[in-house]
């Protein structure tokens, strides 16, 4: 039977393997530098919301940080679902962009299949 990993042997092993210092996680993530340092001795671990935002940051599966038997990178569907959380924070902090997505929504399809070219073009300037 498979004896499960710990979690300061997996935050040790991606930050090794993607070159990534305690001080870059801290600065990439607002996680506090001590904080990690607890991880990384096994003192401590981060509660879910901190996992997350750890996960998200190495692209990372949370299973997997958590020491289980799943695979390291981070799903589809939960790439997916960074960006859906990212999006909707933006609706609600952003006026300009709920308008524009509230405008984008109301278009008829084939008529927003015609703006996509135009809408990559225009993220491919940014």
């Amino acid at each position: 039977m498979n004896q499960k990993i710990e979690f300061k042997e997996r935050l040790q092993e991606v930050m090794r393997l993607k070159g990534i210092r305690a001080t870059d996680i801290s600065e990439h993530t607002s996680i506090p530098k001590g904080a990690i340092s607890y991880y990384l001795s096994g003192k401590s671990q981060p509660k879910a919301d901190r996992l997350h935002i750890l996960a998200k940051y190495l692209n990372v599966s949370e299973a997997w940080l958590l020491g289980f038997d799943v695979a390291m990178e981070r799903t589809e569907m939960q790439q997916k679902n960074d960006s859906l959380v990212q999006i909707i924070d933006k609706l609600r902090k952003d006026p300009e962009f709920f308008e524009a997505v509230s405008m984008l929504a109301d278009v008829p399809e084939g008529d927003r299949k015609n703006l996509m070219p135009l809408l990559r073009t225009l993220r491919s300037q940014k």
